[in-house]
């Protein structure tokens, strides 16, 4: 089955007298760790995390220290920022660590990968960006990242810090003025596709933020947006990132490149459902019915049982592809037509295959299997 890409989408030890010596809540301890790591410790991303989880003592140090490590030593890729068409790979997170280059994508996507892979929960985020007292660039979208620490979300943006430098001027507070911001600082310059980023029931209105109004700049939008995030937390990866771009898409209605990128996810997951859903089938695939004839009543129940959860998934599958919005490029709408039509006849050949099996199992044993349940 062809895999639809309906869009652009757009992460060992210091010497012990430096770790014993410093002030655990000093971050200014933790910059100087990550300014001197080895080269030892960089050859590789796990690497990287030993070191870093050696020579911290908390979360945050830890965070600290990827955010600075990631500013110090990714070059902003000014080329392929420039270019009309971007390379996806190039901003995938072992792509960058090796290359150590990146846009802004890149660098959230590493950092987001290097907390997640210590066991800190992060996300990549994405939305709008503008200096202050200057409009917003909706022609660009900027990455940046929420990073929960000690039980709260943040808000970090390490590509802003990456170039700090060169903005400013100096160096003095060269990684504080892009970590750990609080969210109403943070959003007068950020925007996040989905509102829920922003890190508040009460959120700033993309008519405020765009057109820099300070009247009705926040309305009241959700009743516990920490509630709904603690909910998410437990879903899978790829139901967070559908889930998040249709709030984005109700959000913004008029940013269609969200529309691309919620395809992007949806087909993502009806590529794992008709996968999984094949993996099912596998075993009785190739079998012929002299062999068939040979299994126990148990063997027909496991598998026809199996069979009705692939003929559930293909029917999930389908019904992604059903929802998905006709804002694609042309070909992208063939792909779907195409996708669509494989995993119905997958379904068709699942019911017959269902059917055949409880009509052999009947032959063979002179009675129906019964009460058979389907999974949900």
């Amino acid at each position: 089955m062809k895999h639809l890409l309906a869009g652009s989408i757009f992460l060992l030890l210091l010497c012990t007298n430096i770790k014993a010596n410093r002030n655990v809540n000093d971050l200014n301890s933790i910059d100087y760790i990550a300014l001197n790591t080895p080269q030892y410790a960089t050859s590789s991303i796990e690497s990287l995390v030993i070191y870093g989880q050696s020579n911290t003592q908390s979360e945050l140090e830890l965070t600290r220290f990827y955010f600075v490590w990631l500013a110090q030593n990714i070059i902003y890729d000014t080329l392929e920022f420039e270019t009309s068409k971007r390379s996806i790979d190039k901003q995938s997170y072992d792509s960058v660590f090796q290359n150590r280059k990146a846009i802004c994508r890149g660098y959230a996507d590493l950092l987001t990968y290097l907390c997640q892979k210590s066991g800190i929960d992060a996300r990549t985020i994405s939305g709008y960006t503008k200096t202050i007292g200057q409009k917003a660039d909706l022609t660009e979208v900027h990455a940046w990242n929420a990073i929960k620490i000690q039980g709260k979300w943040q808000l970090f943006d390490v590509t802003w810090a990456s170039n700090y430098f060169e903005r400013c001027g100096k160096l003095d507070y060269r990684f504080d003025d892009c970590f750990l911001q609080s969210p109403a600082v943070f959003t007068k310059r950020h925007f996040p596709f989905d509102p829920i980023w922003q890190l508040s029931n009460k959120i700033v209105t993309p008519d405020a933020f765009i057109n820099e109004k300070s009247e009705n700049a926040t309305v009241d939008y959700f009743s516990d947006y920490t509630k709904i995030l603690e909910e998410e937390a437990l879903l899978l990866s790829l139901e967070q990132n559908i889930i998040s771009f249709e709030r984005a898409v109700n959000f913004l209605p008029e940013e269609k490149r969200l529309y691309s990128i919620l395809n992007y996810y949806k087909s993502e997951k009806a590529y794992y459902l008709f996968e999984k859903a094949n993996q099912l089938l596998q075993r009785f695939r190739n079998q012929k019915d002299i062999d068939i004839q040979h299994w126990s009543n148990q063997d027909f129940k496991e598998i026809i049982e199996n069979a009705e959860e692939a003929k559930i998934l293909f029917g999930k599958a389908l019904q992604l592809y059903e929802t998905m919005s006709l804002i694609v490029q042309n070909e992208d709408i063939e792909l779907i037509k195409s996708n669509k039509e494989s995993i119905s006849q997958n379904n068709q050949l699942t019911e017959k295959l269902i059917e055949h099996l409880q009509n052999l199992d009947f032959e063979i044993n002179k009675t129906p299997l019964a009460g058979i349940n389907k999974r949900n």
